[in-house]
């Protein structure tokens, strides 16, 4: 899977948003509200404005925007405001990162850039670092210990290789600042060059998360 260009950067990275689905199922005479979730989690999207600038700049994205087929495509995108400012959607600070095997020894992490690695001791909870069941995991070379690497795992996600693999069943959650990277779509499908450079200047370029 493709990332989703890195330059040039957004001038607005405006309009980021995790919005849950809710059917309603109408008015009852008392004033009750029947309704349900459509789904259990929030979905992720981002509309980009860029600066106006020299068109040959916008041809990489632009590119990218036609390899990807409009909408039907699937990549990597990872959010231009960073942790601080991230929308609460996906659990902050506390991201699932999955649940052990018993033989998988490599993670990629659900975001990229991290920070706020644990490089003391194991147990404790400062708040940051990889969780395995709620129990904090050092870096180091030790049984229960962990090595980061950034940038390495796959579409530019940060990884962690465990030295022994969690058991199966295990949680495992990263818990640190950094970007957040999900699996995204556009929402347009048809654009030439020029109306994709006027769409990206004014009224923004717009993604969506996709979850399958």
């Amino acid at each position: 899977m493709d990332l989703y260009p890195q330059t040039p950067v957004p001038s607005e990275a405006s309009d980021f948003s995790d919005e849950f689905k809710t059917i309603d199922g109408g008015d009852w005479e008392n004033g009750a509200i029947a309704s349900r979730p459509a789904r259990l989690y929030p979905k992720y999207s981002a509309s980009l404005i860029y600066s106006e600038r020299d068109f040959s700049e916008f041809y990489a994205l632009y590119e990218f925007f036609m390899s990807q087929r409009g909408r039907s495509g699937r990549f990597a995108f990872a959010d231009f405001n960073g942790h601080d400012a991230s929308p609460v959607g996906i659990a902050w600070p506390k991201l699932l990162v999955g649940v052990g095997t018993g033989a998988q020894t490599a993670w990629d992490l659900p975001m990229m850039n991290s920070s706020g690695y644990d490089t003391g001791a194991s147990g404790g909870d400062p708040g940051y670092g990889i969780f395995v069941d709620g129990t904090r995991r050092a870096r180091g070379t030790g049984a229960t210990e962990y090595a980061f690497a950034s940038g390495t795992g796959a579409n530019g996600r940060d990884k962690v290789t465990f030295v022994t693999a969690p058991t199966a069943g295990q949680i495992i959650e990263w818990r640190a600042t950094g970007r957040r990277v999900v699996q995204a779509r556009f929402v347009v499908d048809k654009a030439t060059f020029q109306s994709f450079t006027n769409m990206i200047t004014k009224t923004g370029l717009q993604v969506e998360e996709v979850r399958w």
